[in-house]
C-alpha cells in the first residue's frame, strides 16, 4: 500500500513464501507527493506469514502504522519478519507479534511490546509449511498472555479475544 494510502486494514490473510508478503510504503520515492508519507495510519493484524526470500511485514514513509497480533515465521531466528525504514517513520505501534525472526529497523517513532521473537518451532503449529500456524501442542503451551488490545478484538478466526490473550494470531 503506498503512495497516499490512508487506513489500510490488512487482516487474516494467509500468505506462503512471498518477497515481501505486506508492504506498507514504499522505499522507493512517490512522484504523486515526494514529500508526504506513502501511507498513514492503517493496521496490520492476525495474519498468518510463512515468509519468502525477503520479509514479512515491510513499513516504510509510513506514519501512524499499527502492527498487532501477526504469527510471522521466518527460515530463522535472524530472518527479517518485519523490517522498519527509510524516511518518514514515525507513531509506528509493534505489539504482541508472534515472529520467528527479527524486528528491526532504522529511523526512531517506533514502539515494540509484547512480541516474541525467539524459540518458535515449527512443531507449535498445525502446519508452518502450508501457512496453517494455529497453535496446538508446544506452540499453545509455550505462548505467553498479554493485555487485550482494543484495535485487536478478535482472533485470527474471528473469536473474541479474552482480556488476556495469546501473543500471535491466533487463540487457541
Amino acid at each position: 500500500m503506498w503512495v497516499e494510502s490512508a487506513n489500510v486494514i490488512s487482516e487474516r490473510n494467509v500468505i506462503v513464501d512471498c518477497d515481501r508478503s505486506i508492504a506498507y510504503g514504499n522505499p522507493s520515492g512517490s512522484t504523486e507527493g515526494p514529500s508526504n508519507p506513502h501511507n498513514v495510519g492503517g493496521i496490520i493484524r492476525n495474519n498468518f506469514i510463512v515468509a519468502g526470500a525477503d520479509t514479512g511485514v515491510e513499513i516504510s514513509w509510513a506514519r501512524g502504522v499499527k502492527v498487532y497480533h501477526n504469527t510471522i515465521l521466518t527460515p530463522d531466528d535472524s530472518g527479517p519478519a518485519i523490517h522498519y525504514h527509510w524516511n518518514e517513520i514515525s507513531h509506528l505501534d509493534i505489539a504482541n507479534n508472534l515472529v520467528r525472526g527479527r524486528i528491526w529497523g532504522d529511523k526512531g517513532g517506533v514502539v515494540q511490546h509484547g512480541n516474541l521473537t525467539a524459540g518458535i518451532r515449527d512443531a507449535w503449529f498445525r502446519n508452518a509449511r502450508e501457512g496453517d500456524l494455529h497453535l496446538m501442542g508446544p506452540g499453545a503451551a509455550a505462548v505467553a498472555h498479554v493485555a487485550r488490545l482494543a484495535d485487536c478484538p478478535e482472533d485470527f478466526d474471528r473469536q473474541g479475544r479474552r482480556e488476556r490473550t495469546n501473543i500471535g494470531a491466533d487463540q487457541p
